[in-house]
């Protein structure tokens, strides 16, 4: 399992961790008022192990698509992609490096 909280003091499940403490401890040395208890525990969610049975050969699947042929890279929005994802393809007959952007100046892939 991955966390996002990259050791904060707060985890993303909501709860005060040691960190908290001890940020909490020092900032009581320094104030003159009581400081409210932090919030009790969420309890979460068991989820059950997903065993995993199906296969897709994503090559097979994007050969069955249409491609859609533009010079600049298109958004989701302009494809009428509503979720999932996009394959961007450029041949190039020559060595290149910089940057694909969107009009927007998204940038979508970084190549040196």
């Amino acid at each position: 399992m991955t966390s996002y909280d990259y050791d904060a003091p707060i985890s993303e499940a909501g709860w005060a961790t040691p960190k908290y403490d001890s940020i909490r401890n020092v900032i009581k040395k320094y104030v003159s008022y009581q400081l409210s208890e932090p919030p009790s525990a969420m309890l979460v969610i068991a989820i059950p192990s997903i065993k995993l049975t199906e296969i897709a050969d994503m090559i097979e699947i994007i050969g069955a698509q249409k491609p859609v042929q533009s010079d600049k890279p298109m958004t989701f929005e302009q494809l009428n992609q509503g979720h999932g994802y996009v394959l961007y393809k450029r041949h190039f007959n020559q060595p290149i490096s910089g940057k694909l952007e969107t009009e927007d100046g998204i940038l979508l892939l970084g190549s040196t």
